[in-house]
């Protein structure tokens, strides 16, 4: 009986907890924060592709680095890889003016991310941010290069995995490769997701706190993503209603 209580306060406490982030999370205007990020995510992206195709190029072979940069944007665009593809093959031509071009879009739109990060991670910490301009600037640069970093390796991580194993000589296809390459981006994700929490409020957090951010968000990411996917190459018909823009549509939801 005791036993029963005991888990029935549990629940109480789980669900209640989940109400009260709920409320904090409108109040706050996360869903207003999550769009900013999600737009600023989605412009960085092509500029990061264009910059990482164009500068692999110059040490493996390119059609490898265009093929590999291609397979990451189909998980997440399936049924724009044609153009993506020949996108990348364009900045693999023109190699140094793309370099160039994407360095400055990426960093312009990366800080950008960053800069929407800060500020809605102060307001679910509650803390005033305080920087001047020049400042500001500096940090989310340094964030960039740092947490941006981490994030992008966990996005890229099979491809990394699969170029690690070529030249290690390794067969791409054993159950060693596997793990490492569907293992490797979700801890590396969630080292990104529990630096962000731990270091870039300005109000700080326990470590414990942001474990358990990093834990849930992690689950919640790697959950929405496999439905989302799921539901893009499988029921998904974005053409009936956006038309043309259906591909960007789907990408910029799937990112907010």
């Amino acid at each position: 009986m005791s036993e029963e209580r005991t888990g029935k306060k549990a629940r109480q406490r789980f669900f209640l907890m989940l109400i009260v982030a709920g409320k904090d999370f409108y109040h706050d205007n996360g869903p207003k924060w999550a769009a900013a990020i999600a737009y600023y995510s989605l412009l960085s992206a092509f500029p990061l592709m264009l910059a990482a195709a164009s500068i692999a190029a110059y040490f493996v072979d390119p059609q490898w680095a265009i093929d590999q940069i291609t397979r990451v944007m189909d998980e997440f665009l399936p049924q724009a890889s044609g153009q993506v593809e020949s996108i990348v093959k364009g900045a693999v031509d023109t190699r140094l003016a793309a370099s160039l071009l994407s360095f400055a879009g990426l960093l312009w739109t990366g800080t950008r991310v960053f800069g929407a990060i800060t500020v809605a991670l102060n307001m679910a910490a509650g803390a005033e941010e305080s920087y001047g301009p020049l400042r500001r600037l500096l940090v989310e640069t340094v964030m960039l290069l740092t947490l941006g970093v981490v994030f992008v390796l966990a996005f890229v991580g099979q491809p990394a995995s699969r170029w690690l194993w070529q030249v290690l000589g390794r067969e791409a296809g054993t159950w060693t490769f596997r793990l490492v390459s569907e293992v490797l981006p979700i801890v590396l994700l969630f080292a990104a997701f529990l630096l962000s929490y731990r270091f870039v409020p300005r109000r700080r957090p326990e470590w414990r706190a942001a474990l358990v951010g990093a834990a849930v968000s992690i689950l919640l990411f790697v959950v929405a993503r496999s439905l989302f996917l799921f539901y893009l190459q499988r029921l998904g018909d974005y053409n009936i209603i956006y038309g043309s823009l259906a591909r960007a549509i789907v990408l910029l939801l799937w990112a907010w």
